[in-house]
């Protein structure tokens, strides 16, 4: 069997600027050298400036990195308070909600995490957070395609096993 790697087309970020195969034969050798793959070796071997990778992982300076992580945090920190009613016994809820506004050259913007209180009384803010979660939902259909598509793979190579062991 010969197989050719690409980059899956419905990721969030474009990963175009690095070959697929070249990067799977790194893999390869990683794994070979390493025992196993993991991000954190990967990370460490990407360092070198003529690493595969390097470009697409160290995409940014160290501060800008450390700030991208910083944030992720903070929305993290966001995404976990949760609010409840003690006198009406209703289940926690999260008490901000991430609405992406629209950036000025019609991309996505960033997240404004409002009250999950004014979000439900505002038609607008429904609307755009109903786009949101929507447009997560058909990225997570794409990860259980390709995931049903891995089962597959998995399968006719234990069958070609099988016929020839």
């Amino acid at each position: 069997m010969k197989y050719v790697y690409s980059w899956n087309t419905g990721a969030p970020v474009s990963v175009e600027t690095v070959d697929p195969d070249v990067f799977a034969a790194e893999l390869e050798r990683l794994e070979a050298e390493h025992g196993a793959v993991t991000s954190s070796l990967l990370v460490d071997v990407a360092k070198a400036n003529d690493h595969v990778a390097h470009g697409f992982i160290y995409h940014v300076g160290e501060r800008k990195a450390a700030r991208l992580h910083y944030e992720e945090r903070a929305r993290l920190m966001l995404r976990l308070l949760v609010v409840r009613d003690v006198e009406g016994g209703a289940p926690a809820v999260r008490a901000r909600v991430a609405i992406s506004a629209v950036a000025d050259d019609g991309g996505q913007g960033r997240d404004r995490y409002l009250k999950a209180q004014e979000v439900a009384s505002r038609s607008d803010l429904r609307d755009l957070h109903r786009t949101s979660l929507l447009r997560r939902m058909n990225l997570l259909r794409q990860e259980l395609i390709n995931f049903d598509e891995f089962a597959l793979v998995v399968s006719a190579i234990e069958s070609v096993l099988e016929e020839v062991g």
